[in-house]
């Protein structure tokens, strides 16, 4: 019989454990001492870092991304799998009884795990105010760049123009932010105005679609 369609079957239950690890891998990197937005529940009673007592080790996130890496592994013999001599050798046979069931039950346990993670997740909304603006409002060149543009300037020209503060901003991190160089800036003041600055630097504009996103989801 081709293996074909086991081959695929394979691939897909992979491809949702690649998401999974993506969503795990992003936690942990947020969960991170020096980031701090995110953290996973963690029991008190847990050990944490046995080295640095400070750490509280987002298992759960990682034992997802692990279980990510031994599917993509369970992909190549899949793959394999779907060559056989004129199609009626059983060279796939041990593999598959392996791979199938272990891809089913590790991805089965990642989307439950994952699932009690996000429910039970903490949120540090003050890390995420005192991150963003760590930057000096860097991280929203992009919005003034393209409200330059609406505004007629040549995209090329904006990016060049908006590029030449920020480089400023960093040939001297202790001057003026980014945000305070664009205020002051008469070229862009005059383009744009304080109004559209102010929308420029909102970074609630980023969130004016989510009731939309969650809609979609039926949540």
């Amino acid at each position: 019989m081709p293996r074909d369609l086991h081959a695929e079957y394979v691939l897909i239950l992979t491809m949702i454990g690649c998401s999974l690890d993506k969503f795990a891998t992003e936690l942990r990197n947020l969960q991170r001492t020096e980031i701090d937005e995110v953290m996973a529940k963690f029991n008190p009673k847990a050990v944490g870092s046995s080295a640095m007592p400070h750490k509280r080790n987002p298992v759960g996130p990682e034992n997802i991304s692990s279980h990510g890496r031994t599917l993509r592994g369970y992909v190549i013999p899949a793959l394999e799998n779907m060559i056989t001599w004129h199609e009626r050798d059983i060279a796939n046979s041990a593999s598959e009884r392996v791979i199938l069931a272990d891809s089913v039950i590790l991805v089965d346990y990642s989307l439950a795990r994952m699932a009690k993670i996000i429910t039970n997740l903490e949120v540090k909304p003050f890390n995420l105010q005192r991150n963003m603006e760590l930057t000096g409002g860097l991280i929203f060149s992009q919005k003034v760049m393209l409200a330059l543009t609406e505004k007629g300037m040549p995209r090329e020209a904006a990016h060049r123009y908006i590029q030449k503060i920020c480089l400023a901003v960093f040939a001297d991190p202790a001057g003026p932010t980014f945000k305070e160089r664009v205020y002051q800036n008469s070229k862009i003041k005059k383009m744009l105005g304080v109004e559209r600055l102010d929308v420029c630097f909102d970074p609630q504009q980023d969130l004016k679609h989510i009731g939309t996103i969650f809609s979609r989801f039926k949540l």
